[in-house]
């Protein structure tokens, strides 16, 4: 009866969870883990089914699920996702080195910020890793037998190709059981097992990439665990180099397939998401070029986490972002207003209409409103993407500050409008950068850098291919300026563009007339005061959007 309690208590939690961290839980699966929708961001936990009469039922369900709440509350999930795609010649193998010290940290942490879960972790870790006592577990893991495979392939018995495969699972077997034992003594007992085949496969590997293991306890957060997990592929990598110049049997052949291995992940199952790495690598070469000669022909997307993207949004200090959250507490709240009758479904209960089978019991009681009527309600399902200019003109009267507050306060507000998808890119020369990409959480990583240029139709064009492909999605593009664009002809065309495809716009000139160049006055407001843009902008929201009053 108890254990029946805490299944129904998981799906409750899983239920709470998807509401108010915005992530989405699967039971019933049949592994744990944590992932991030590609397309939103959003996180995803899978929960296997853990049948009640197992023995260790209880304390697989506590660990589970303390393991992976663990991952939502403290692992950056932007990182985790675009991290490896930012080395597209061991993204595979950094994102699960990466999830090998990162689940250490997260256990730690967690047990750190909630003393109780630390026994549950432990308990979890030792029955997954050492004991496997439960017959819902993956098998053990077994040490590779380094010794037998080398004298296979010395008979011919083993294809060549093999051996980097059986080469990198000892190494990462050695890799899980080494950072744990720092965490939980017991791994020790087994740590010369993994340790081994690495000796004999790579002798000197594991010394080298020792100071790097070292410092997996105590990683601070997700960035120094990628960092480390670089590092210690890096090390490998060029230990191997070496090897195949220095030992016989290490071909330039089993180099090649070793390298295969580190940008898939450790199987020839490719888990590298090309299209991504090819646009990294495309940005990383149009970097090298002379600016002068792009001649603004190309667009450079700088995607959260990368390097540009770390220089220009900062994070808004937490006196400021309350500041602003009590400033737009009063606009919020007629927004909302506004739009309820415009979004809620007003159903029941009703004295006529259908019969609702759950409000029966209210009979005994002489209510007789145990009838539902379906009313249609209309939807907002909107696109927008605000595009805010972080030239160098933005420096000045404080602007970007105010600006950044202001985008703040709008997406808080934004977010909590049912059926609106929005996102927030910054521009500057012919660079852009994510803000708030659409789906992902609203933060205070919001604060805008300003330097460069004006380049309104840069922006516009990567704007456009943030859109989904959907044809019943209404699209609206914000424009935020506060001078004239420098690529004028091209914004005008990119305007054409955009309008033949259905796309709508709204302009916002701060303390500049100039987008009403670009823009009809009816799509646009001009404004003397930062501060004013979130209003304005939902001012002019509502009257798109049919909901004015």
């Amino acid at each position: 009866m108890y254990q029946e309690m805490e299944s129904r208590t998981l799906e409750m939690l899983a239920v709470a969870m998807s509401e108010e961290y915005g992530v989405t839980v699967v039971c019933n699966g049949q592994m744990a883990e944590t992932t991030f929708a590609q397309d939103s961001g959003r996180a995803v936990i899978t929960i296997p089914s853990i049948p009640i009469q197992d023995r260790y039922y209880r304390a697989l369900l506590r660990g589970y699920v303390d393991h992976e709440v663990g991952h939502v509350r403290f692992s950056d999930r932007v990182l985790l996702t675009d991290g490896p795609l930012r080395y597209p010649h061991y993204a595979g193998s950094l994102k699960n080195i990466t999830g090998i010290f990162e689940d250490i940290v997260v256990e730690r942490d967690m047990g750190e910020s909630f003393p109780g879960c630390r026994r549950n972790l432990r308990t979890f870790s030792t029955l997954i890793y050492l004991e496997h006592s439960s017959p819902i577990l993956p098998p053990p893991l077994e040490p590779v037998d380094a010794e037998t495979a080398l004298e296979r392939l010395a008979e011919g018995d083993l294809p060549p190709r093999e051996i980097p495969y059986l080469i990198w699972t000892a190494f990462t077997q050695y890799l899980l059981f080494r950072a744990r034992s720092d965490v939980l003594p017991r791994f020790k007992n087994r740590l010369q097992l993994f340790r081994e085949p690495v000796d004999i496969f790579s002798p000197g590997l594991a010394d080298l990439v020792e100071p790097c293991l070292a410092q997996v306890a105590t990683a601070k957060s997700t960035r120094n665990t990628m960092d480390l997990a670089l590092q210690v592929i890096e090390i490998a990598l060029h230990y191997f180099e070496d090897f195949a110049e220095k030992e016989g049997w290490f071909t330039p052949q089993m180099l090649n397939v070793l390298r295969w291995i580190l940008r898939n992940g450790g199987s020839a199952k490719d888990t590298v998401d090309i299209a991504r790495a090819a646009e990294l690598l495309v940005g990383e070469v149009a970097r090298t070029i002379d600016p002068a000669l792009l001649d603004n022909q190309i667009t450079l997307h700088n995607g959260i986490g990368s390097e540009v993207w770390e220089n220009r949004i900062a994070e808004l200090s937490r006196s400021d972002q309350l500041e602003t959250l009590k400033a737009s507490a009063k606009m919020d709240a007629q927004m909302q207003a506004l739009l309820q009758s415009f979004e809620l479904n007003r159903s029941g209960p009703m004295r006529r209409g259908r019969l609702n089978t759950n409000a029966l019991h209210k009979l005994f009681i002489c209510r007789d409103d145990v009838f539902y009527r379906r009313v249609e309600r209309r939807k907002v399902n909107t696109e927008i993407v605000l595009c805010i200019d972080m030239s160098g003109s933005m420096r000045f009267d404080n602007k970007a500050l105010l600006a950044s507050k202001s985008l703040f306060s709008l997406a808080t507000c934004l977010a909590k409008i049912r059926g609106l998808d929005f996102s927030i890119i910054g521009f500057f020369d012919n660079q852009v950068v994510d803000i708030l990409r659409h789906g992902d959480r609203v933060s205070g990583r919001m604060s805008i850098l300003p330097d460069g240029g004006t380049l309104c139709g840069c922006a516009l064009k990567y704007a456009m291919q943030t859109f989904s492909a959907s044809l019943e999605m209404r699209k609206i593009v914000i424009m935020i300026t506060d001078g004239d664009a420098n690529d004028g002809d091209d914004f005008e065309r990119a305007i054409g563009r955009a309008r033949k495809s259905g796309v709508e716009f709204l302009g916002v000139g701060i303390q500049d007339e100039h987008i009403l160049q670009y823009l009809p006055e009816g799509e646009c407001c001009i404004i003397s005061e930062v501060h004013e843009l979130a209003a304005e902008i939902l001012r002019m929201l509502r009257r798109k959007l049919g909901v004015e009053r």
